[in-house]
């Protein structure tokens, strides 16, 4: 029965690659038997495969339990094998050694053991014949093993692997480029996959899988080294010293796909999935089901990539672990990068850290400005959950959501200071040119100062619509834009974030006329948090906008700015408008008054700051600056209670104008001019007993009251 069942299980392997390209696949079985799959759009050959061996289990007796490597030769460099029953040992002489075999499995009740010069050594052991490899059994070794077999490798779910370190591939290199460490490795034909399902452990050291598919259903450790699962048709490895790789994946495999179902641990080491392909455009190319963590050792911080360098989806519906729970210790590093990446339902990410939150990436760094690889759609589902909070004494990390299109949050991101000090941390959640955002962030810090949330857009409205016009659907998960490019905030959720943030809310401008933000619902909140608008062309406040508890507002666009509603920071916080572009104006109109009290202040600076009636400015102690390089043109009051007035530039008196500084004991404030008053109407000053009133000059026709 074994021969026979491993006979089927090498059929079947022949099989799938045969048929890759239909839509049927007919595996044969025993008893005349066989089964019928039907390719859907997406589905890949190799997941089919590894759920039939999951199905059937590959178990032990797949291949005989005493199974061994059989008819090794030594082709480069230098060593000896040696049989024992159910044992083989190899024992390299040389530094690197290169050993052809005509096939290379282990039984379960069978062992392998590499006898290497040191942990540098490296032995590559090459499967010439058609069958694919089977690992059931025990491999040791002391250094570098690299197993090559194009048909296929799988490491069963009774195999124990303990090494210095692994390469196991599906894709060949040549003698000259192992000999003289150039790790290159490219398909030679009709590479397989590389599956494990047993235990894998290279602590120190470094485990790669290398093949156009990679799947690990099983446990794979390298405690201050690497884990890599790389899939392509042309993959370099890159071996760094101190357990550390990298790889450059230099050409796409057809259904390129890394996926993660086990478990995989690089304690204070890097975990790094990655794909390349060149098939199905919306196909997965890199995923994680299962759990991945590289916690922080003393002071060394683990660090965990997902990502796709090309065309496809990359997705986390399982756990990324990269924290730092020991005194002093920080969060680590989570990128999720790729063309199109997800965190669906499920999807835990954490970089919690004693001292710090750490660090976490999903579709490129801030507006993507980074060196990371910047995706065209982000989703982050509302069942999934990012911490980078720090637990003792530190800031609260780094989490940015990207997108140079389309960004849909729909999820939970804390990034916390500490409970005994620190800082709030900073989330960004932006799509340069659409932002669907209706999740929940936490920057809060018991002992510090709260963080800050940003979302930038292309343009912005904050109202009572509906911020997700549908894009929550499974149907839509990855299309990009909108019909509409214009993101909707929902002022509650934008209130909700006000609780527990500061938040910017920017724009940038990626056509003409784009980059504007438009208020059309009154925003209330009372925490000491800030909102800051940043606009790439105008800002529109066409609704209330009111802060109660010592919460700044502030306004920075390159366009004209129009206030056509009330502004009121309560509790003393201060409001700031600016506009930078040329031309660019700040012009207010009834109801649109600006409000504060207490030290907050209030301060104007455009080309021309334009005043029409009933505009009315009204401050506390805090002081009241108008700058208008190209002139204030304004009417109405200035009240404030003991604060000083500073009209910064040329004045023109456009209707009656009064200012009164004087406070309860009406001491008051300076008033000043600091260029000439003109204009056909009245001025009235009132600076109390105290406040002094100065002028550059005075043009007026009308009466001026003193």
């Amino acid at each position: 029965m074994t021969s026979n069942f491993f006979a089927s299980v090498q059929n079947l392997c022949r099989t799938f690659r045969r048929q890759a390209n239909r839509k049927c696949i007919i595996v044969p079985l025993s008893n005349n038997r066989k089964m019928i799959y039907t390719r859907r759009r997406a589905t890949r050959i190799s997941l089919l495969l590894s759920n039939l061996l999951m199905m059937i289990s590959v178990p032990a007796y797949a291949i005989d339990q005493n199974a061994l490597p059989q008819n090794g030769s030594v082709v480069g460099g230098a060593g000896s094998i040696a049989t024992t029953g159910s044992n083989m040992q190899v024992t390299q002489n040389s530094q690197n050694m290169i050993v052809n075999w005509q096939s290379f499995n282990i039984g379960k009740d069978a062992g392998v053991n590499f006898v290497q010069p040191n942990s540098q050594s490296a032995a590559l052991n090459r499967v010439t014949s058609a069958d694919p490899s089977f690992i059931m059994g025990s491999l040791t070794s002391n250094g570098r093993v690299f197993l090559v077999n194009p048909s296929g490798v799988m490491f069963g779910s009774g195999a124990q692997v303990n090494v210095g370190s692994l390469v196991a591939s599906t894709l060949d290199i040549s003698n000259s480029n192992f000999m003289s460490g150039n790790y290159v490795f490219e398909n030679s034909g009709d590479a397989g996959s590389v599956i494990n399902q047993g235990s894998i452990t290279a602590n120190g050291g470094f485990v790669a899988l290398l093949a156009p598919e990679v799947i690990n259903q099983g446990l794979i450790t390298a405690n201050l080294g690497t884990v890599a699962l790389a899939a392509g048709d042309k993959i370099s490895l890159d071996v760094k010293g101190d357990g550390l790789i990298s790889f450059n994946i230099d050409k796409a495999a057809v259904t390129a796909l890394a996926e993660n179902r086990g478990l995989i641990k690089a304690a204070g080491g890097q975990v790094i999935l990655g794909a390349r392909s060149a098939g199905d455009l919306m196909a997965t190319v890199v995923n994680n089901t299962g759990v991945i963590e590289a916690n922080s050792v003393s002071e060394r911080n683990g660090v965990i990539t997902l990502g796709g360098e090309s065309e496809g989806v990359v997705t986390n519906e399982g756990a990324l672990i990269a924290t730092g729970a020991g005194p002093g210790q920080t969060g680590g590093t989570v990128k999720v990068l790729g063309k199109k990446v997800g965190l669906m339902a499920g999807s835990t990410i954490n970089v919690d850290g004693s001292a710090g939150g750490g660090e976490v990436l999903v579709g490129g760094n801030f507006q993507g400005k980074g060196p990371e690889a910047n995706a065209t759609v982000a989703y982050v589902d509302k069942d999934a959950t990012i911490n980078a909070n720090a637990t003792d004494n530190g800031n609260g990390g780094k989490v940015i959501i990207w997108a140079d299109d389309t960004t849909r949050f729909y999820g939970t991101i804390e990034a916390k200071g500490g409970v005994n000090g620190g800082d709030g941390g900073f989330v960004e959640t932006s799509g340069k040119r659409y932002l669907d955002y209706q999740g929940n962030v936490s920057t809060l810090a018991p002992k510090g100062t709260v963080g800050t949330l940003l979302l930038d857009p292309t343009d912005i409205t904050i109202s009572s619509g509906s911020t997700s016009a549908g894009f929550n659907q499974s149907s839509s998960t990855w299309s990009e834009g909108a019909s509409n490019n214009t993101a909707i905030l929902n002022v509650t959720d934008l209130q909700n974030s006000l609780l527990s943030n500061n938040i910017i809310v920017t724009t940038t401008s990626n056509a003409p006329g784009g980059g504007t933000i438009t208020v059309n619902n009154a925003i209330i909140w009372s925490s000491v948090s800030s909102l800051t608008l940043i606009a790439d062309s105008g800002v529109t406040i066409g609704a209330a906008i009111t802060s109660n508890n010592g919460g700044a507002f502030t306004i920075n666009a390159v366009g004209t700015v129009n206030i056509n509603a009330a502004i009121s920071t309560m509790g003393g916080g201060n409001i700031s408008i600016t506009t930078t572009g040329n031309g660019s104006d700040i012009i207010f109109t009834a109801p649109g008054t600006l409000t504060t009290n207490s030290l907050g202040t209030i301060t104007l600076l455009a080309n021309d700051v334009i005043s029409n009636p009933g505009a009315t400015i009204t401050a506390g102690s805090g002081a009241v600056n108008l700058t208008g390089p190209g002139g204030i043109s304004y009417q109405g009051n200035v009240v404030t209670s003991g604060g000083l007035v500073n009209f910064n530039s040329a004045t023109t008196l456009t209707g009656n104008v009064a200012i009164d500084t004087t406070n309860a004991t009406i001491a008051g404030a300076a008033i000043t001019f600091g260029g000439t008053v003109g204009g056909a109407f009245d001025l009235g000053l009132n600076a109390g007993t105290g406040g002094a009133i100065a002028f550059t000059g005075v043009d007026a026709a009308g009466a001026v009251t003193i």
